[in-house]
């Protein structure tokens, strides 16, 4: 692989793998930490690069891989303590107080999921990935995917129907 489509590839593929990255991770800090270190050993690597079948779905895994991986280091765990509060502190675009509530216990909700659950939705639901490709990045059979699917599903749409009757009754 010569610069020019390192570069190429790069730009097609960072923004997938920050989004998630930072799903997994919280913080932008970590998750642009992540990206770049996925990049070097992509680089380290790129005389491999032509053997694997589908590069994007490749690179979307070692990227899950790598966050996990720093999930379980022991600086994770100051990492979650540190950042968790960076998603909160994200200012809505709608001016309507209840929409920002429900976004905040959204996001919330699914970054309390499991992680294979979390992950899931977010290839699914936000990059609007195929089973079959989430199936390859996760390591797993579709059949898997979809359990992990129906169930992240089921427990954000329980949460919120329960925030939304506590909510409801609470003014």
């Amino acid at each position: 692989m010569k610069i020019k489509e390192f570069n190429e590839l790069v730009k097609n593929t960072e923004p997938k793998m920050f989004r998630l990255a930072k799903r997994l991770l919280i913080s932008d800090a970590e998750a642009k930490d992540a990206v770049q270190e996925v990049f070097l050993k992509l680089w380290n690597m790129r005389n491999r690069v032509g053997q694997v079948k589908n590069l994007s779905a490749y690179i979307l895994r070692m990227t899950k891989n790598h966050c996990f991986d720093r999930l379980r280091s022991k600086e994770s765990k100051n990492l979650r303590l540190v950042h968790s509060n960076i998603d909160r502190e994200e200012s809505s675009i709608e001016d309507d107080m209840e929409v920002q509530d429900e976004v905040g216990f959204l996001k919330r909700v699914i970054n309390e999921l499991p992680d294979r659950e979390r992950t899931v939705i977010q290839l699914r639901e936000i990059e609007e990935m195929e089973l079959a490709t989430i199936a390859e990045i996760t390591e797993t059979r579709e059949g898997s995917v979809r359990v992990a699917l129906t169930r992240a599903r089921k427990k954000i749409k329980e949460e919120m129907m329960n925030y939304r009757k506590y909510h409801r009754y609470e003014a």
